[in-house]
This record gives C-alpha cells, sequence and structure tokens, in this order.
C-alpha cells in the first residue's frame, strides 16, 4: 500500500501543468524528497481527519498545557551534544561521520545532566518568568522528552546520512498511527492534557527502537580519534550552540508570551494554529532539510562552483512546493469553527496570519543549510539575534493581541529575511572565488 501511494504522488507531481511538475521531478533529489513526503503526507492526512475529532474531546487549555510542557522542552533541547549532529551529515567520509556519532552521544548525557541540574535548581524560577507555573508537577515530562531527543537526533543523522529516506517514512506512519491509537481512546475515556502527551511520547519510544536496527554504526572508541574530532568541531560546537539557543528562545518567545499576557485558552489557540500550518510544512520542508542538508555538504566537498546553481535551483523549487501546502490551508481556514468546532473559531485569524510568516520557512531554509555547511556559524548568531529582536519587537508592538503581534512580527522579519539571503549569496560568490 505505501508502494501504491508513492507511486501516486509520484504521478500526481509529475502532472503539474505549465511545466511546474516536470521541473519539480527532474531529478533524484526532487524524487529523495518525495520518499519522504509521501510519509509525511499519510501522516498529515490522518491528522487533518482525526484533528477534528481531538480538538471535540481535548479542550483549548489541554493543548495549552501540552503545548507549554513541549516549548518548554525545545528549549532546553538546544543543548544536546552542544549541537554537534549536523557535523556527521558534512563529513566525506563515513568513519569520520562514524567519530562524529560517537562523540555526540559521549557528549549526551553531559548536556543532559546540564539541562536537568538547570531545571532542578532554578525550574521554579524559570517557569514563573515564563508564566509556566502549571506545569511544574509535569517536569518529569520534559526529562524523558530531552533523554529521547537526543537519541533519536543520532540515530535520524545517520540514517539522513545513508539515505535512508523511505524507511524513515514508513516509520513516521507507523508512528503517527500508534499515536492516533493512543489519543483517541484516552479522548473518550478520560480527556486531559496527558493523554495528549503520552501520545507523543510512547510512539517517540517505538520509533527511536525501531530507527536503531537501521541507524547502526561502530562505536569509536580510540581516545586520540575522539579528541581529535572534538577540537576539530569546538568552534562549530560554540556557535551553533549559541544560535541555536537564540533561535529556539525567539521561536518559543511567543508561546510564553501570551501565556503571560493572554492566557492558557489562548495558548491553545495558538498552538492549534501553529499545528494545523506546521503539518503541511513539515511534510515538505522537513523532507526537503533532510535531503538538502546532505546534498550541500556533497557539492561543497567535491563540485563547490556548482552550489550557487544549487541554491538557485532549489530555493526555487521550495517555494513553489510550499505554495501548494499552505494555499490548501488558506482555502480551508475559514471553515475551522465547522471542523474543529465553535469553540475554536479564535484561531482563524492567528491561523491566516500564521501562514504568511510559515511560507518564509520555505524560502530561507536553503539559506541556512548552505551557511551551516560552510561553518560560518558566527552569522547565524548574528542572524539569530537580528530574528529575536524582530519577533520581541512584534510581541511589544502587538502589546496583549496575538493577532497584532503576528503581524508586527511578519513586518519586522522581513529586515532579517532580506539579510539572511544577502548574507548567503555574499558566501556563495566568495567560495566560488576561492
Amino acid at each position: 500500500m505505501y508502494q501504491k501511494i508513492r507511486t501516486l504522488s509520484i504521478n500526481l507531481m509529475g502532472a503539474i501543468p505549465f511545466g511546474v511538475g516536470d521541473f519539480l521531478m527532474n531529478s533524484e533529489f526532487s524524487r529523495n524528497i518525495l520518499k519522504l513526503s509521501t510519509g509525511s503526507g499519510i501522516v498529515l492526512a490522518l491528522s487533518f481527519l482525526l484533528t477534528p475529532i481531538n480538538t471535540r474531546l481535548f479542550s483549548p487549555e489541554d493543548y495549552g498545557l501540552a503545548g507549554m510542557i513541549l516549548s518548554v522542552t525545545a528549549t532546553f533541547t538546544v543543548l544536546l551534544s552542544f549541537n554537534l549532529n549536523p557535523v556527521i551529515l558534512m563529513e566525506k567520509y563515513k568513519r569520520v561521520a562514524e567519530s562524529t556519532a560517537s562523540l555526540s552521544l559521549i557528549l549526551l548525557p553531559i548536556s543532559l545532566i546540564l539541562c536537568f541540574a538547570a531545571l532542578f535548581f532554578g525550574g521554579d524560577y524559570f517557569l514563573e518568568l515564563l508564566k509556566a507555573d502549571p506545569i511544574k508537577p509535569y517536569l518529569w515530562m520534559v526529562y524523558v522528552g530531552l533523554l529521547l531527543a537526543g537519541v533519536s537526533s543520532v540515530i535520524n543523522i545517520m540514517m539522513q546520512r545513508e539515505k535512508l529516506y523511505g524507511t524513515i517514512s514508513k516509520i513516521n506512519v507507523a508512528t503517527s498511527l500508534i499515536g492516533h491509537a493512543i489519543r483517541l481512546p484516552w479522548g473518550y475515556l478520560a480527556p486531559s492534557f496527558l493523554g495528549l502527551y503520552i501520545a507523543n511520547f510512547v510512539p517517540a519510544i517505538i520509533g527511536a527502537a525501531w530507527s536503531l536496527r537501521y541507524g547502526q554504526f561502530r562505536f569509536v572508541t580510540s581516545t586520540k580519534r575522539l579528541v581529535t574530532t572534538f577540537y576539530k568541531n569546538l568552534s562549530f560546537m560554540t556557535y551553533q550552540t549559541l544560535n541555536a539557543i537564540l533561535g529556539t528562545i525567539g521561536g518559543q518567545l511567543p508561546t510564553f508570551w501570551i501565556a503571560a499576557k493572554c492566557g492558557m485558552n489562548e495558548v491553545g489557540y495558538y498552538m492549534m494554529a501553529a499545528q494545523l500550518i506546521d503539518i503541511p510544512c513539515n511534510l515538505l520542508l522537513g523532507s526537503f532539510q533532510t535531503v538538502y542538508y546532505k546534498r550541500v555538504a556533497d557539492t561543497v566537498a567535491n563540485e563547490p562552483h556548482m552550489l550557487m546553481n544549487l541554491y538557485w535551483r532549489n530555493t526555487v523549487k521550495l517555494t513553489l512546493l510550499g505554495l501548494i501546502p499552505l494555499g490548501c490551508v488558506a482555502v480551508a481556514s475559514p471553515f475551522v469553527p465547522w471542523i474543529l468546532g465553535e469553540r475554536w473559531a479564535p484561531a482563524i485569524p492567528i491561523l491566516q496570519l500564521f501562514l504568511l510568516w510559515r511560507l518564509m520557512r520555505f524560502v530561507t531554509a536553503p539559506a541556512y543549510a548552505v551557511i551551516t555547511v560552510l561553518r560560518k556559524n558566527y552569522l547565524l548568531v548574528i542572524l539569530s539575534i537580528i530574528s529575536l529582536l524582530a519577533i520581541g519587537g512584534g510581541l511589544i508592538m502587538g502589546k496583549n493581541d496575538i493577532t497584532t503581534c503576528l503581524l508586527y512580527i511578519i513586518l519586522y522579519s522581513m529586515i532579517f529575511w532580506v539579510f539572511l539571503i544577502l548574507t548567503t549569496i555574499y558566501l556563495i560568490s566568495k567560495l566560488r572565488k576561492e
């Protein structure tokens, strides 16, 4: 069945008129993206079909609490393995990649201890600062989530390096089915935010265990090789971690700001709007980033003169791909009260503004990959500061109204988006001259 759906997806994508289909499907790169997108498409279809049921079982407050736990977890994931994992894809030789993956697993418990210590000793202050006091009894969920995220990340990147995109796609579909199989009965019997969390937690464990079978590699025990790998990537880890911290603060800042200014119900509306938009966004954007990152690394290593062509060609492709799911959500947004239930009507204006904000993720994703692979992480730190200022400025100008905040964030972020693209073009031009 999965193969039939993938074949149908390829045929449908190739049939897009005016030459767009041929443009999107004329390379192995595009076909690899579609392998991942097929599984993501099945997950998307399941989510859209079952979300109206879930929103009638779980309240906006349930979604708000679950969203807060996920946001706090995401805030601390920036410290896991000190952001060494992207280097696994960037290494040309597998034995060097294995050394990097081994070092990442060694650094993982150290980073987890730091996260646990920060939450144990400063958790009360941290949660009070973010107005996330309601999740204090559930900090154990954050600890478990961090452990799973750290292990899964290394395994998945090793699978991406071996280009096991079809396998990754199948695992995503299977874990999504498991999550829905947990969420629906729980919602009928005892609806609470705990059911929403468990429905993510259990599939994550199963997915990590399943992936381990395919993501196996030789664990390096040579102290000399590990030390060499550490010092080689020390600068990368430092800047990448700082960039990740700033980027995560910027990404999670609206959630915590809304919790402080508006309340937990409004957080639920915001999280639902984000979920409805991020499902189609991640359908293609996540698949693209997985494949493109490796493609950029190979191009820089073997054909650096082709990087500019690769960048522009795939920026256009990704923009075209991004318009498809975002257009579908734009058309469907007026029907949100009918689909999700009347109590979710306040999410409509938030949903529509999210469309504009998320579209730029498609345009700028190739630029982020290029800058990271070129190891110009200090530039990413500068860009993250600009982005954080734009988001913070939008929240301040919007005061206590979510839709106004999002509008100002989009306007201020345009400066950041232009700067990011121009910086990428400059770096690629400089590489070609060298």
